[in-house]
């Protein structure tokens, strides 16, 4: 009501003067200065059916989206919203992407318009990243397709897809002039020094719209070189056209393995090798392993250990060999480990769990199926009493560590109760126990299967995936689909492995160690390169990497850049998140005043794979540091601002919750030209009430006097967080997420983020595009089976009429 007011008062004023002041008009609608975070979420579109990937999308100076998409794998599509909310461009094939298989679609616009792509493509070898520079204007809108006579494409790299994944999640950011940087993960390590593990990557492409394909100056370059995993890279670009890339990365976290060995007479070589892998060690065919323990010390993974031996039995082998020192012939230690006391050695297991009660009676040294339940319940019991609360029936328990992601890792070549025969009802109630306890104590079950009869293989293989995953009726060694309907159907998010058999060494197996090693809780890391800097040392040869591989390892070029050297890596590894919870999927932009502004997903007080997230900001000013290499990263700690939740505060926290409802996550974020933040995420639900919301800041360099805060406003005298707003409030599921009724595995269950954007016109428009389940709330019927591509555009919700007359102006 007062607005309307104000705006009457101001047209009647207007009225009364425009015979008197001839020259006054009134120039375009813009958006006002906001100081309150208010926003007006209005129409929204649906652009397209089918089976559809993650959208892109970018907002131009005339007040356009443009976006990008994958539809039915193959289809590369294009489209534009124009200002007003209307399809200006009808969704499109891009005629230069051809009919491969398609995914991971990525697009940035530079300051002249021109719109830079990539996305992932198929060969019948190769997984390839492809990147595609385009003029728009230079395309012709009405002939159906998106054909640009302005272009440069090309493959950035091209990997083996025989490897899984070997090219992953790539982003890119554009410079002041025009040159893209592009970061993503992969497997690929010549070296054969990071085991498997997926590390990031850059390499920087410069378009060429005169021959058609682009240059790379820095060509695939190797930012991680420890064997840690680092996935989930994001990208931006400062002032002085450095290059500021952030990750989740293993490196940082604490994860406790407790390893029950099967004590029977047929488990010598396992026994013999569990040292070798993790302590470090040559095995029988001469391969040196490292030792999970050494490497987890040089990548800065805290690593706590125990092995048991079953039955109350620690075999010889333990005491000889790669084992030699580890046997303390002792039962359970009555403290928990810590990163001062990281091992406890080899142990012994007094009693196992079985319907719910101690085994005080018989051979128990192939009882790993009750072993695994012992463990599990040493941390959670079945009153729900956790850590040293946690009180099994048994004379003694494990203690758990309780901020380290937890592991269990039974081992056995027979059945899981008495050993052999397997699949007897006794031993199909022991994996239902195991698996339970695990499920509801956030302990994460691999199993390994020692060196068996193929004969034996398949009811070995189904009751390791029965506890691993979920246990399915019958024998089955297929991976298991689990509904999360009960605790019982709930995924363990483990795995299965098996023991190399004779003659063949410990490498692979050691990999897939390497992978647990590393599946604990993340941490944001980042780091600063400076490529135009290395463009300039004279020993760089263009379309080469930015690393060395000389002597067998990766060495990164890290020193000055700038003004006072031409070395590429100006900051190295910089840990941004200081604790022990799951912190991932980060995003990074930076303000004006070149303070970075992350935003990343966060478990707050959980340590599990299946605890829920919320969303989390925090600013950096690293503008204290020499720009100099900072070889050993910088030292955050004691410099950083408290974390602000930018998502609501669901669910209790407890152990086990697995609380799908709380979760909060793949959330994407911009800054605008008045550096004002936004970002939007998904709020999951167990059932369909799956939402997007939407959340802006004040300006993010200035204080009020209140806060210091952006996201905080005045509320009557007190600082408060700003509001949020639902922007797809039907009942779907949405960008993957949804009807899912717990979490499993955070990693596995959530997909990536919508897109997000904001118009460089007066308006500054947002504009968010997204993949529903339900056509976009849009009442559209007959529609062709598959997704829905949805569209909203934000504005926020005061508009400034500007005017030659300064007294003329009003908000």
């Amino acid at each position: 009501m007062a607005i309307r007011l104000r705006l009457a008062l101001f047209l009647a004023l207007l009225m009364l003067i425009t015979p008197l002041t001839p020259l006054t008009t009134l120039e375009s609608v813009q958006a006002s200065p906001e100081e309150n975070g208010t926003a007006s979420p209005l129409e929204i579109l649906r652009l397209a059916t089918g089976s559809l990937s993650e959208p892109a999308i970018v907002g131009d100076d005339d007040g356009n989206f443009h976006i990008f998409w994958i539809e039915n794998q193959t289809n590369a599509m294009y489209s534009v919203v124009d200002s007003s909310g209307a399809i200006s461009v009808i969704p499109q094939p891009i005629s230069l992407s051809g009919s491969n298989v398609k995914w991971s679609p990525r697009m940035e616009i530079d300051d002249s318009g021109n719109l830079h792509l990539v996305w992932i493509k198929d060969t019948t070898s190769n997984d390839c990243l492809v990147y595609l520079a385009v003029d728009p204007s230079s395309d012709d809108p009405t002939d159906g397709i998106f054909n640009p006579s302005d272009y440069s494409m090309n493959n950035v790299v091209c990997k083996t897809n025989y490897i899984i994944e070997n090219i992953a999640n790539p982003n890119l950011a554009i410079d002041s002039q025009g040159a893209a940087h592009i970061v993503w993960q992969d497997k690929d390590d010549p070296l054969d020094t990071r085991f498997g593990l997926p590390g990031i990557r850059y390499s920087m492409m410069v378009a060429n719209w005169t021959t058609h394909t682009p240059n790379s100056p820095i060509f695939d370059t190797l930012l991680t070189p420890l064997p840690s995993k680092s996935t989930f890279p994001e990208v931006a670009i400062t002032s002085d056209d450095e290059v500021v890339i952030t990750w989740q990365d293993s490196r940082g976290s604490m994860i406790e393995l407790v390893v029950l060995l099967d004590s029977s007479g047929g488990m010598t070589s396992e026994w013999e090798d569990i040292c070798t892998l993790m302590y470090g060690g040559s095995d029988g065919e001469g391969w040196t392993s490292p030792g999970l323990q050494n490497i987890a010390d040089i990548t800065g993974v805290t690593l706590l250990d125990t092995i048991y031996g079953l039955g109350d039995y620690i075999r010889p082998q333990a005491s000889t060999g790669n084992c030699a020192g580890h046997n303390t012939n002792d039962r359970s230690r009555a403290t928990i480990l810590t990163p001062q006391v990281d091992s406890g050695g080899i142990r012994k297991i007094h009693r196992t769990m079985y319907n719910g009660q101690s085994q005080n009676w018989g051979n128990q040294q192939e009882e790993w199926g009750p072993g695994t339940t012992w463990a599990c319940l040493s941390w959670m019991d079945a009153q729900g009493n956790t850590g040293n609360s946690a009180n099994p029936p048994t004379q003694y328990d494990h203690r758990w560590n309780p901020n380290a992601s937890k592991i269990v890792i039974p081992i056995g070549d027979e059945g899981p109760k008495v050993g052999d025969p397997a699949q007897q009802s006794d031993d199909v109630q022991s994996i239902d126990e195991s698996h339970d306890a695990c499920v509801n104590g956030g302990i994460v079950p691999w199993v390994f299967i020692g060196e068996i009869q193929s004969s034996a293989s398949n009811n070995m293989w189904d009751h390791a995936l029965d506890l691993a995953q979920c246990p399915v009726s019958g024998v089955s060694t297929t991976p298991r689909s689990c509904s999360g309907g009960n605790t019982r159907n709930t995924d363990g998010a483990g795995g299965v492995g098996q023991w190399p058999s004779s003659g063949q060494d410990l490498s692979d197996l050691f990999d897939q160690w390497m992978g647990i090693l590393n599946s604990g809780s993340p941490e944001v890391w980042t780091t600063v390169v400076d490529p135009y800097a290395k463009l300039s040392d004279p020993n760089h040869v263009s379309g080469t990497p930015a690393h060395s591989t000389a002597g067998g390892v990766y060495t990164e070029d890290v020193g000055w850049g700038g003004a006072h050297g031409n070395n590429f890596v100006v900051v190295n590894d910089t840990r941004f998140t200081y604790d022990d919870s799951w912190s991932s999927r980060p995003a990074v932009e930076i303000a004006s005043n070149g303070l970075l502004q992350f935003i990343w997903s966060d478990s707050r007080t959980g340590h599990t794979t299946s605890d829920s997230h919320e969303l989390m900001w925090k600013k950096v000013d690293l503008s204290a540091w020499n720009f100099n290499g900072q070889a050993g990263g910088i030292n955050l700690q004691g410099t950083l601002n408290q974390p602000q939740i930018l998502s609501p505060l669901d669910g209790t926290g407890a152990v086990g919750s697995r609380d799908a409802s709380a979760h909060s996550g793949q959330a994407a974020f911009v800054i605008d030209e008045d550096d004002l933040m936004h970002t939007v995420w998904v709020e999951s639900d167990s059932a369909l009430a799956t939402n997007l919301t939407y959340r802006r800041s004040t300006d993010a360099t200035s204080s009020s006097q209140l806060s210091a805060n952006p996201w905080e406003i005045d509320c009557g005298g007190f600082a408060c967080l700003g509001p949020s707003y639902e922007i797809a409030g039907w009942q779907s599921e949405k960008m993957g997420t949804g009807g899912q009724p717990v979490i499993f595995d955070v990693e596995e269950d959530f997909g990536s983020s919508p897109g997000l954007a904001v118009t460089s016109d007066n308006r500054r428009t947002a504009g968010v595009v997204w993949v529903d389940s339900e056509a976009c709330d849009t009442g559209d019927t007959g529609l062709p089976g598959g997704d829905h591509l949805c569209f909203r555009r934000i504005q926020r919700s005061l508009l400034q009429l500007d005017s030659d007359s300064p007294s003329l102006e009003i908000s």
